[in-house]
């Protein structure tokens, strides 16, 4: 922890800090209540992709407990070549979807030319070029399957990933609302540690929504990706203001310390 302590203590004042605000934590309760409730939806939704024959012992043992990449037959899907032809083309389906929620929403997006982890955000409101996040490198998300996962590959779900900063949690709700009202997406999973049950140490301090989702319309179907899940990083623009290019790294020492 030695490695992150100083960056910790940034993000847990900057946490204590929205707490001390009346209206900030009953909007985080909010947020907690609309993340149960997604949750709910996604556990649902991860039963019914398992295929018929594991549907009796994952109502019982709970086996639908974690996303998963899944092949249309709703077997696991481990075959990295496969996921990595996926995930590119779902990319540019997911940034149309992104910047439609970013709209919605009132939310930022990483602005074109700016290669830091932290870099300059744009409103899409302001006629500039967003910055996408381009796929997962290859070795990263090697080195995190075989880390995290004891090498299930099945189980590696920001290969295909984009991010949103927003000034306040409302925005963040108003966000996943839109989210559940599209009718493309499937939602399989959300992680909020913007919640006060989250225990900050396992994240260093550093705080964020986490939605993963799969894009079922006409163009991911044609293009076979539909069973692909995505990764959408919804952040608090204090949080991200935070976090530096040797804070990530430092943090990413850390997680791999941790197994994480």
């Amino acid at each position: 922890m030695r490695l992150v302590r100083e960056d910790a203590k940034r993000y847990n004042r900057m946490w204590s800090e929205l707490l001390a605000r009346p209206s900030t934590l009953l909007d985080i309760h909010k947020l907690e209540q609309t993340c149960d409730l997604i949750e709910t939806l996604a556990r649902a939704n991860r039963l019914s992709d398992l295929p018929r024959s594991a549907w009796f012992s994952a109502l019982f043992q709970r086996v639908e407990g974690r996303c998963r990449q899944r092949d249309v037959d709703g077997q696991p899907l481990r075959e990295l070549e496969t996921l990595y032809d996926q995930a590119q083309r779902a990319l540019p389906v997911l940034c149309c979807k992104v910047l439609q929620f970013a709209a919605i929403s009132g939310g930022y997006l990483h602005a074109a030319g700016k290669e830091e982890e932290n870099g300059a955000l744009v409103s899409v409101k302001e006629d500039v070029e967003v910055g996408w996040a381009k796929l997962k490198r290859v070795d990263r998300a090697v080195e995190k399957i075989m880390r995290s996962y004891g090498g299930d590959a099945s189980m590696i779900l920001d290969i295909c990933r984009q991010t949103v900063v927003f000034d306040d949690v409302q925005q963040i709700i108003t966000c996943l609302r839109a989210i559940c009202n599209d009718r493309d997406l499937h939602v399989l999973g959300i992680k909020n540690s913007l919640s006060t049950r989250f225990d900050s140490r396992k994240s260093a301090g550093y705080r964020h929504v986490a939605l993963y989702f799969n894009i079922l319309n006409k163009e991911t179907v044609a293009s076979q990706c539909c069973r692909h899940v995505c990764e959408l990083q919804l952040v608090l623009s204090k949080f991200y203001n935070l976090k530096s290019n040797e804070g990530h790294r430092r943090y990413i020492q850390f997680r791999n310390l941790m197994g994480a």
